[in-house]
């Protein structure tokens, strides 16, 4: 009966999203500043005020997390996920008291890109070399009952034109009701059920875009990232809505199916934007998209591997709310490894994906079929959970096509006059944990071909090298 109560309690407090959105938005804004100088100066005093899946477990961030690092996920930190984020006590006592089912993080740095001109002389980044905050974001979650359990969270990110405000919305949802059934040592089966906002989400290794390393950019998005990136790796947190179901065998066999849709009606709570009908609201996904994820897991000594596969079929229409009848549709497969490392004081990881997509289009966007290859690549070191090195590597490739001569994402250094994608960044990164819940962090990205050129790429002198930049932010979690 309690369980009961508390999961339809649970779905009560999802219904009323939209009300909690608003109210979250306007405390967010009110307190960005004032908490991140508060912060500084009591977390670099006290680590003990915990995110609250450390509350919940009484672990260290270590036991989770691959050197302390968030969000990349221990076999633990997996297995926690599996199970619903169910595993411990949700009422733990900490040594400050009862910990409560909510956390915060703030995130501020200072992006500064090599070459912030356009071909007009206007600045491509208004937050160009300032130390501003870039989000804010509130988390709840852990065990709801004993099969249910949540991990939520809502963010405030500024973006480049306005460091005042900021696009608020449902950032990550993944409610989840999970089983683990271990009746002897040939049988271990944990089976669950996902609702949840993002393709990609539910995954539990970080070779899938979802979690992948940097893992935190500039709200800007300058420089960050290639401009041109296949469907799958451009959903973000609050993008869809997902209805997923997977199973997890004898601690190696993953299998994971799922169907995504535009968030909107009653869903549109889960969207990252509180403003339906708003282009940053949901992808505008026409019917059900079907996402499947495999993998083959394997453990011994401090060593973990895994293999995998993964693919999602998207049809997109122009907007949301477009009748034309007409759509794109993105095809994408991929492959993945990944393998850790861990032992104190020594860790390392490293990951690798590729997807290969086909895109289908009917609206006119595309002259025609076209192709685009993805691959990435990346190797991390953390010393003593930390200090750290890290570096990642990204190339896209595909067809030609006019679609990519003509300003992507609205900016003039965004234009190629190849019509070619292709774009190679390499992207090196140290940082410094001195606390379990405090990370800073300095990047820098490398463009080593951007558009499909080196040199005067877009036909008005900008170079590839223009898009370098140098990202240095601290990320702090209490």
């Amino acid at each position: 009966m309690k369980s009961d109560l508390n999961l339809s309690l649970s779905f009560a407090l999802l219904r009323s999203a939209n009300h909690r959105m608003f109210l979250m938005q306007s405390l967010i804004r009110a307190i960005a500043v004032p908490a991140l100088m508060l912060c500084i100066l009591l977390c670099a005093q006290s680590a003990s005020a915990l995110p609250i899946f450390a509350r919940q477990t009484q672990q260290n961030c270590v036991a989770c997390h691959v050197g302390g690092q968030y969000p990349e996920l221990t076999p633990y930190g997996r297995y926690f996920k599996l199970t619903g984020y169910t595993q411990g006590d949700s009422n733990a006592k900490t040594n400050e008291g009862i910990g409560l089912p909510i956390a915060m993080s703030i995130q501020a740095g200072q992006n500064t890109m090599a070459n912030n001109k356009d071909s007009n002389g206007n600045d491509i980044d208004n937050r160009n070399g300032t130390f501003s905050p870039d989000q804010v974001s509130l988390y709840a979650g852990g065990r709801i009952a004993d099969n249910v359990g949540l991990f939520a969270q809502w963010t405030c990110a500024y973006d480049q034109g306005n460091q005042s405000d900021c696009t608020f919305g449902s950032d990550n949802f993944d409610l989840r009701y999970a089983d683990h059934n271990a009746s002897d040592k040939n049988r271990d089966v944990i089976w669950g059920l996902s609702l949840n906002n993002d393709p990609g989400l539910t995954d539990v290794f970080n070779s899938t875009p979802s979690f992948a390393f940097p893992y935190q950019y500039s709200a800007s998005g300058s420089g960050a990232t290639p401009p041109v990136l296949t469907q799958l790796e451009s959903y973000g947190g609050g993008s869809a809505v997902g209805l997923n179901a997977y199973v997890y065998f004898n601690k190696n066999y993953y299998a994971e199916v799922g169907s995504y849709w535009a968030s909107a009606g009653p869903t549109a709570a889960l969207t990252f934007s509180n403003s339906p009908g708003a282009a940053n609201s949901t992808t505008p996904l026409i019917g059900a998209n079907p996402y499947f994820r495999l993998a083959y897991t394997t453990e011994w000594g401090p060593s973990n591997l895994m293999v995998g596969a993964f693919g999602m079929n998207s049809n997109i229409a122009p907007s949301l709310y477009d009748g034309s009848g007409t759509s794109t549709t993105y095809t994408d497969r991929g492959v993945d490894a990944q393998y850790q490392y861990i032992s104190d004081p020594h860790v390392v990881s490293t990951q690798f994906r590729y997807v290969a997509e086909n895109i289908s289009d009917s609206t006119g966007t595309y002259a025609g079929p076209a192709t685009l290859n993805s691959y990435y690549a990346k190797a991390m070191y953390v010393y003593r959970a930390k200090y750290g090195a890290g570096i990642s590597y990204q190339r896209v490739e595909g067809s030609a096509d006019p679609y990519y001569t003509q300003g992507l994402n609205g900016g003039a250094n965004y234009v190629g006059v190849s019509g070619l994608p292709n774009t190679t960044v390499w992207t090196p990164a140290i940082f410094w944990q001195p606390l379990q819940n405090v990370r800073i962090t300095l990047y820098k990205t490398f463009f080593t071909e951007y558009l499909g050129g080196t040199n005067n790429y877009d036909g008005l002198g900008r170079n590839a090298s223009d898009n370098n930049t140098t990202y240095l932010y601290a990320w702090i979690a209490f």
